[in-house]
């Protein structure tokens, strides 16, 4: 029936009346098998939804990754690939194909995986049993369960009959880890956030941007990073006013119809990054607006504040990066399922705003008392020490269970 099921949705869903989002899906699931290199070597095999929970094990692939350790992954998501720029650390990338029984049998063969590491949440009935079937061992890393999906009785059931055919599970929260312990599920253990890891070794990487140090042209600088459109409503009227200080936008996704929405509110005193040269930079206007993948994590070391956008739709997007990187961080209301955050703002480096006047009391008020960079990273400095050595835990754990 679930196979039935998922052949139903993939046929729905090569109707055109669908958006475009879901066209890209199906048309990058149509010749997967072809793509893949069969090797006789045995790979690691990452699994992630999308660039941001690969982004999530990135440390665990650096320190895997050697002369024997062949590194494959696969993303669910049609738009990672066209993000994915780390080449130099993977034998090979694929899209997951559908997961139908036959589909994984022949995925799996011609990955010829010696472990499985999947990252956060992504729970495949077919590609798990087909990888248990195998005898190959199988890793969650970063699992992180919703209360509200876990209150209900089908949802339960469902994870705690896959949850149980994992060789171990890294929770990323207490309640995930209580719930797996309540439901019998031992071989777990509670780990803190790998994310600050990757995030380190991204400042550490990073480079001198010379378009956006000269643009800034050493201004008061405000990074406004993966808004959603939601959030547009609550910040670009100060956007708008205050062509004294340097403003950078940049939507969580790349759409023509979020980014036309947002300059209607914002007047004209704005560029796109991608029309930019280095020969010719727009030092007069105040507002960049950031039209590319890839760029917003290097740019909070350009801000000394930072409106993180999300917290007012699903949840709070990435506050980590900023953090890093001693910005003051802001953000809407729907943060709670984020143990960061409650640290952030415990350590009065984070601001909760409800909506439009919140937002511009709190930031004209951090505008007017100029808290430095280096003092933030000062009061958040156990949080970086406590979490910056998960990599080896994990693959500790994953070496006393299997041979890597």
């Amino acid at each position: 029936m679930y196979d039935f099921i998922l052949r139903f949705i993939f046929v729905i869903l090569q109707i055109p009346l669908f958006n475009n989002k879901y066209q890209k899906w199906v048309k990058g699931q149509k010749n997967i098998f072809n793509q893949i290199k069969k090797k006789s070597t045995k790979r690691i095999w990452f699994h992630c939804a999308s660039i941001g929970e690969y982004e999530n094990i990135k440390p665990l692939i650096l320190k895997l990754k050697t002369g024997r350790n062949k590194i494959f992954v696969s993303f669910f998501s049609q738009s990672a690939l066209s993000q994915f720029k780390d080449y130099d650390l993977v034998d090979q990338t694929s899209f997951l194909p559908l997961d139908t029984e036959n589909n994984m049998k022949i995925f799996i063969d011609l990955i010829n995986p010696k472990l499985v590491i999947i990252s956060k949440n992504e729970i495949w009935p077919n590609m798990i049993q087909s990888i248990n079937k195998k005898k190959i061992p199988i890793f969650s890393v970063g699992l992180k369960l919703k209360k509200s999906k876990i209150k209900r009785f089908l949802n339960r059931k469902f994870y705690t009959k896959h949850l149980n055919s994992f060789s171990y599970i890294f929770c990323q929260d207490i309640d995930t880890y209580n719930f797996l312990i309540k439901n019998n599920i031992y071989q777990c253990m509670l780990m803190f956030d790998l994310r600050i890891e990757q995030i380190i070794n991204d400042k550490l990487r990073s480079s001198k941007n010379h378009i956006i140090s000269s643009f800034i042209q050493n201004k008061t600088t405000i990074v406004y990073g993966s808004l959603e459109k939601n959030d547009f409503e609550k910040i670009t009227k100060f956007i708008k006013d205050r062509n004294d200080l340097k403003h950078i936008v940049v939507p969580h996704e790349i759409k023509s119809s979020q980014i036309n929405y947002l300059i209607k509110k914002i007047g004209n005193n704005y560029c796109y990054y991608s029309k930019i040269s280095t020969e010719n930079i727009p030092i007069h206007k105040s507002i960049l607006i950031v039209d590319v993948f890839g760029l917003l994590k290097h740019l909070y070391n350009y801000s000394s504040i930072s409106y993180v956008g999300g917290g007012f739709d699903k949840g709070v997007h990435n506050t980590i990066e900023p953090a890093i990187y001693g910005n003051f961080l802001i953000f809407g209301p729907k943060h709670q399922d984020f143990k960061e955050t409650n640290y952030f703002i415990k350590n009065d480096v984070a601001e909760v705003v409800k909506n439009k006047s919140e937002f511009e009391k709190v930031i004209s008020m951090l505008l007017v008392k100029k808290n430095s960079n280096s003092e933030n990273i000062k009061k958040i400095s156990s949080f970086i020490k406590n979490n910056n050595n998960t990599s080896n835990i994990i693959i500790d754990k994953i070496c006393e269970i299997c041979e890597i």
